[in-house]
């Protein structure tokens, strides 16, 4: 799952000067069915290891932002993540202002609820 960021590179260093490690931003393209092109940047913390963590994406701003041009209809109404640990994710979260269901859980995994013209749809973890 990813965390969207304004800015790549100063979310790259603030979670480095909090003690991560993190890949090298990349650069990433895809050719849209209309012939427009999406252009991203994205990044992820490489350790320590946390279970569940997002990467973190940047969309160019020469891009038309994908929940502008994807289909409407649905809302996101729960988005949970059930890890070992927690109190290391919560720490993560704080660090970067993500609001996120967080529950323990020996199995780690995603919880997705979905509000839909008919009706609500989950998907991952019951």
């Amino acid at each position: 799952w990813a965390v969207t960021t304004s800015d790549v590179a100063a979310t790259s260093e603030q979670l480095t000067t909090a003690g991560y490690e993190v890949t090298e931003a990349a650069a990433g393209s895809r050719l849209q069915e209309d012939g427009s092109t999406l252009r991203w940047t994205t990044m992820q913390i490489t350790q320590p290891e946390v279970i569940g963590a997002p990467f973190f994406i940047e969309w160019s701003g020469d891009s038309v932002h994908p929940s502008e041009s994807s289909p409407g209809g649905c809302t996101l109404e729960q988005f949970k993540l059930s890890v070992p640990e927690p109190d290391q994710n919560r720490d993560l979260f704080e660090l970067l202002g993500v609001e996120i269901s967080l529950e323990q859980d020996a199995e780690p995994g995603y919880s997705i609820a979905l509000d839909c013209p008919r009706g609500a749809v989950h998907f991952g973890k019951e």
